[in-house]
């Protein structure tokens, strides 16, 4: 669970600011900035709901059907920030601002897969001590 609240807290953050900066940036018509706006809305929309789901089953843990949710999540967020990084890398950015946006991007994907690795009944289900779970190492 706590890597489902680690990826929605950091996609809250990072979208969050992107709306903050979109509507702040004077060289952004507003048809960009509501673009902006409704991108990151789609990435807020799937970190609430990640929340909300999380605490009401902070007790009991995710149950299977959480990968509903969070593989459409992670596949969202790999594929819009896998796009955004070659947009960014090839467009006409200082580097700094290229390296910051790809790291964004890395550390996004990759909450995003630590988060799906960890639901129940996948090959990285964990006990409540932290053990694989015998049914995580079993085949097929």
């Amino acid at each position: 669970m706590k890597p489902a609240v680690a990826l929605s807290v950091w996609t809250l953050y990072v979208w969050g600011t992107r709306i903050r900066n979109a509507w702040g940036d004077d060289d952004l018509s507003a048809g960009a900035a509501w673009g902006a706006t409704a991108l990151s809305v789609s990435f807020i929309a799937f970190a609430t709901l990640t929340l909300a789901w999380a605490w009401a089953r902070r007790a009991t843990g995710f149950p299977p059907c959480t990968r509903y949710l969070l593989v459409p999540f992670a596949l969202w967020t790999t594929a819009v920030w896998a796009v955004r990084g070659v947009g960014i890398a090839l467009g006409d950015h200082d580097p700094a601002f290229v390296v910051v946006h790809v790291a964004l991007g890395v550390i996004s994907a990759a909450l995003a897969w630590w988060a799906v690795s960890r639901l129940p009944g996948g090959r990285g289900e964990r006990t409540g001590d932290g053990e694989l779970s015998p049914t995580a190492t079993a085949p097929g």
